[in-house]
């Protein structure tokens, strides 16, 4: 889509909350439309696709939110998809006494640099810290949902954040609603003292007055060789996400050096792993140095932006 747009076209673009075949919203209709015009020569009219979903044969945009009011359009898409506070992204920085990844509730997400736009501080703290993770071959941090495990989409994982090898970061209930739209990205200084291990990052909803969490993105980063025992900025790109939260509700980021099976176990010697955990797998330990880490959310159509088409239809 942003090639067709750099190139001058007008493509539709769809996008929802799938996984292979199991579409829902109308998609089929869509699709039975788009071919009926392009192979047939017909020229459908507009209640032939779903309300909200016409404009994506007229080269506009249609997406679904989850937690939202159905299908964006490119105004309400232009309007959540930009950044916050001042030109900066809407980011957080990753704040611990050391004990993240021993009470799930102990880890913070503080607002960056003061930007209130992301949540209030949920206490007077310097960010940065220092927190370690263990990460056992035997008993690897179990895949749950994502883009790569069995049952994509919206999945709980309360218990898999009570493990002592995941580390949580939470925000402040939020003062207000909150529309996510982006490509999560966390940027954290990472040191192993093996010569290779895996970064399995989750970010998770809390809704206001339950005790769900609730998973919304998933992303993953492999590091092999011997610059991986070294404490370097390490960053992990999370899958696109359209959430739209309420007041109350708060954040999580979830760190683990695992997510089998969807993931194949890192055997820590720097080879590329396979498959499950064999006799030649190590125990890691990671050192997460918060300080200067950096959870944003980066536009998710860039190419919109920059040719002026995200407002358009």
């Amino acid at each position: 889509w942003e090639r067709a747009q750099a190139a001058g076209g007008h493509p539709g673009l769809v996008i929802g909350g799938w996984t292979h075949l199991h579409w829902r919203g109308g998609i089929d209709a869509v699709q039975l439309a788009f071919f009926r015009r392009h192979l047939q020569g017909e020229d459908p009219p507009a209640k032939t696709a779903p309300a909200g979903l016409g404009r994506a044969l007229e080269g506009g945009i249609a997406l679904e939110a989850e937690g939202g009011s159905g299908w964006w359009n490119p105004t309400t898409i232009a309007a959540a998809d930009r950044p916050r506070a001042g030109d900066r992204p809407l980011a957080w920085t990753l704040c611990s006494d050391g004990r993240a990844a021993i009470r799930p509730d102990e880890g913070e997400l503080v607002p960056e640099q003061g930007d209130q736009a992301a949540t209030a501080p949920a206490a007077d703290r310097t960010p940065g810290g220092r927190v370690w993770l263990v990460h056992d071959p035997w008993r690897p941090v179990p895949a749950r949902g994502g883009h790569l495990g069995p049952d994509p989409g919206l999945v709980l994982r309360g218990e898999l954040d009570s493990r002592t090898d995941v580390a949580c970061f939470s925000t402040a209930p939020l003062p207000g609603r909150l529309t996510l739209l982006g490509r999560p990205r966390l940027e954290i200084t990472v040191q192993a003292d093996q010569p290779g291990f895996d970064l399995c990052v989750a970010l998770s909803l809390l809704p206001a007055a339950s005790s769900d969490v609730q998973q919304l993105s998933t992303g993953f980063a492999r590091i092999l060789g011997p610059h991986a025992q070294e404490a370097q900025r390490r960053r992990v790109d999370l899958q696109p996400l359209a959430v739209e939260l309420d007041s109350g509700d708060r954040l999580r980021l979830s760190i683990a050096g695992a997510a089998w099976p969807a993931i194949a176990v890192n055997p820590g010697d720097g080879s590329q792993p396979w498959g499950a955990a064999g006799p030649n797998h190590r125990v890691i330990t990671l050192t997460l140095l918060l300080h200067g880490s950096l959870l944003r959310f980066e536009p998710l159509l860039e190419a919109g932006r920059r040719h002026g088409n995200l407002g358009a239809n």
